[in-house]
């Protein structure tokens, strides 16, 4: 059996579980498939946690691992949906793109970007993932972080695209005490030529980091004499998305 083949029988399998509990013999009839095949497949996904078995009943439904996944996607677009007309006032409010993204390891994901009304904009940053140490927002989320959790991602070798990229240790805990201090993190061509970006942190009620949104523009007129504004707008933004945040 091919591993395509083996992948739509298990999909098969996932739908009709979806649907409702079903037992061995049930799930064969419902997917046209061998009960030896059913049974095979059934075991490998129990064992990834895709799908549970009850012992009193026999029968299987969705697992823990679906569930955890489909959480994560959830909780993803629940927060899109919460900071969405929060940026794009900003966007309208500074005139230049703003975005939100999230930590996923040791990237910041982004997830979300409302374009500004310029000539020339930025790359769209929507559904990339980046080393932290190179972007606003990865320098916010790590400055949430404890030493221990600093020093082991300081102690991996760390990429550096462009010649203004920050990879020494001691350089990089001194920005992080910086934004530790003012709140809000500037980069500047650190991952690409021509980009400047600002990001600030979105916490819950516990205090965790959530998320970070950020404002970029390209460096020949961001910020352009507008830093202060410019981070008071994006602070007060990040304050009023984290106010309505709960854990």
């Amino acid at each position: 059996m091919s591993s395509v083949q083996s992948l739509d029988r298990a999909f098969a399998l996932l739908e009709a579980v979806a649907a409702k509990p079903m037992g061995l013999t049930d799930l064969a009839r419902n997917t046209d498939l061998a009960l030896s095949t059913v049974s095979r497949l059934l075991g490998s996904l129990e064992e990834l946690g895709a799908l549970q078995r009850d012992d009193t009943t026999g029968l299987y439904s969705i697992g823990s691992g679906i569930a955890e996944l489909a959480a994560s996607i959830d909780s993803s677009a629940s927060l899109t949906a919460r900071v969405r007309v929060d940026l794009e006032e900003l966007t309208e409010r500074l005139g230049e793109t703003s975005g939100m993204s999230v930590p996923t390891g040791y990237e910041m994901h982004y997830i979300f970007e409302t374009k500004a009304n310029q000539p020339i904009q930025v790359q769209n940053w929507k559904g990339v993932r980046v080393a932290m140490h190179l972007v606003s927002a990865g320098l916010v989320t790590m400055a949430s972080w404890p030493s221990e959790a600093v020093d082991t991602y300081l102690e991996r070798n760390l990429e550096a695209p462009m010649p203004a990229s920050v990879t020494e240790p001691a350089a990089l805990r001194a920005q992080l005490d910086q934004v530790r201090e003012v709140g809000f993190a500037w980069t500047s061509e650190t991952l690409v030529a021509g980009l400047t970006s600002i990001a600030a942190p979105l916490v819950n009620n516990s205090g965790e980091l959530v998320a970070a949104i950020h404002v970029q523009g390209p460096a020949y007129r961001f910020p352009g004499g507008r830093a202060q504004e410019i981070q008071d707008s994006i602070l007060k933004t990040a304050a009023e998305i984290s106010s309505a945040l709960v854990s």
